[in-house]
């Protein structure tokens, strides 16, 4: 029997305007890669980084979302 392993956490969101979020990271990430959003794990992508905050499309409805 397998154990469903958690995705690791980089960061949280500080801005959200529709489908594009800002979040803080802490971890390492990348321009193009695939991240999840939120407690729901909403699909997403990485657009823009600077310094250590990363500017993501959402490709899902983001009603719900809060920064934090």
């Amino acid at each position: 029997m397998s154990q469903a392993v958690e995705p690791a956490r980089i960061g949280w969101l500080i801005w959200i305007s529709g489908p594009v979020v800002k979040a803080r990271i802490e971890g390492s990430a990348s321009v193009l890669e695939q991240v999840q959003v939120g407690e729901a794990r909403l699909a997403g992508e990485v657009i823009g980084l600077s310094h250590n905050v990363a500017t993501i499309q959402v490709y899902e409805e983001t009603n719900g979302l809060r920064p934090g």
